[in-house]
């Protein structure tokens, strides 16, 4: 992953999907010298990266999956080798679905932000956030408006409140279908609603 998010927004590849990230090591980055290859299943594939974890891509086609994930996601902290240190700083985490939100809110200036890849808790996930013993955690996946979305997202309140006050574990969803489809002034208002909610100081960077 390169140190530029700029960058990855232009990593684009031949074929019907786009490359969005690398998951290194913490704070690995790579200047994308690498080759890639659909195989099986449109498993997305890297031919000669020894320390990657994984990959993901959004795909352009009818492909009835509107993201394509290889890679084991439990260890997918995403994209803590950038945010690791202001994460430490403010002690608070918002987990989005998607990590096209994660660029989105990061190139607003909203950096504490990790991607859950999905609308399960990972182990990786969980572990990180009890490691950095984090203050408040905002659940922010995407506002489907239907009944598997909505309960996938308790599900996670309710394992993350097994190791967190209750009280320090919200959900605030976008008021679109996800962020990206927020304009500035929509997310602005979002932003300012979650800081008199959870408190101005866990958005100190």
């Amino acid at each position: 992953l390169s140190n530029s998010l700029h960058t990855n927004r232009a990593a684009l590849f031949a074929g019907q999907n786009r490359c969005v990230f690398l998951a290194g090591n913490l704070h690995h980055s790579c200047n994308f010298g690498c080759s890639f290859r659909f195989g099986r299943q449109n498993r997305l594939q890297a031919t000669n990266v020894a320390w990657a974890v994984g990959f993901s891509g959004r795909t352009l086609n009818n492909n009835p999956r509107k993201y394509i994930v290889s890679g084991d996601k439990k260890n997918f902290v995403w994209p803590a080798f950038l945010n690791d240190e202001i994460i430490s700083k403010c002690k608070s985490v918002i987990l989005t679905e998607s990590n096209f939100d994660v660029i989105y809110l990061y190139e607003h200036g909203i950096k504490n932000v990790l991607c859950l890849f999905g609308t399960e808790l990972s182990l990786g996930i969980l572990n990180y956030l009890l490691r950095k013993n984090i203050d408040k955690i905002i659940v922010s996946c995407n506002n489907d408006g239907h009944g598997v979305g909505q309960e996938a997202i308790y599900k996670i309140k309710k394992k993350l409140s097994k190791y967190f006050d209750a009280k320090n574990v919200f959900i605030k969803l976008p008021t679109k279908k996800d962020f990206c489809e927020m304009n500035k002034e929509e997310l602005q208002k979002f932003m300012d609603e979650l800081q008199m909610q959870v408190g101005y100081e866990y958005f100190q960077y």
